[in-house]
């Protein structure tokens, strides 16, 4: 009796604890995701697989936003304190990140002072974008399939390197290492991933 029991408890809260992972679906009402340096990230996906990401900072204060396909193709983002919005326009269509991956795409890069309301001249330049190195990660308790997708702009667009953790079961990348052209970094790991409450 007591064995059947407890298989019964155990089938009851197997659901609920799913419930708690992340899904594609999940998107609709908001994924937050956690990392190292203690910022908080809100992932919310709209038509076209385009996420929108808005950071707080650790200490709260709200940091910034970028919009694009998969969360890894910024089309737009902004910092506070800068004062501009930087739009991208990539030109072929982005596709899904898959491993083995290797793409390049013309873009041109637009910055708007929110200040003065006035727009810069225009750069033109290239992104070269691969993707490796799939594998199991645990987050919140949850098993997640990732991958490394990194984006190498050339010296017109400012010669960085943007490196995402990609999960492709759910279509959602972030920005976790930036590399600049002098060779310096920042970065932060991914450190939880929940759907927001």
């Amino acid at each position: 009796m007591f064995l059947r029991l407890a298989a019964l408890c155990l089938a009851l809260s197997a659901p609920a604890a799913l419930a708690d992972c992340v899904g594609y679906d999940s998107f609709v009402k908001g994924v937050e995701v956690k990392l190292q340096d203690g910022s908080k990230w809100i992932a919310r996906r709209s038509a076209h697989e385009v996420i929108r990401i808005d950071k707080t900072n650790h200490d709260g204060a709200y940091a910034q936003y970028a919009i694009g396909p998969y969360g890894v193709f910024v089309t737009e983002g902004t910092r506070n304190g800068i004062g501009t919005t930087t739009e991208l326009a990539y030109s072929k269509t982005p596709p899904q990140p898959f491993v083995g991956m290797d793409w390049t795409s013309t873009v041109k890069n637009t910055t708007i002072s929110e200040a003065t309301h006035s727009t810069y001249p225009a750069k033109r330049g290239k992104v070269h974008v691969t993707a490796n190195n799939l594998r199991e990660v645990k987050l919140n308790g949850c098993t997640y399939k990732v991958m490394g997708v990194d984006i190498a702009y050339s010296a017109d667009l400012g010669g960085m390197v943007q490196h995402f953790a990609y999960f492709p079961d759910i279509r959602f990348g972030l920005q976790t290492k930036v590399t600049y052209k002098d060779g310096s970094t920042d970065s932060a790991g991914i450190t939880g991933m929940r759907v927001a409450q």
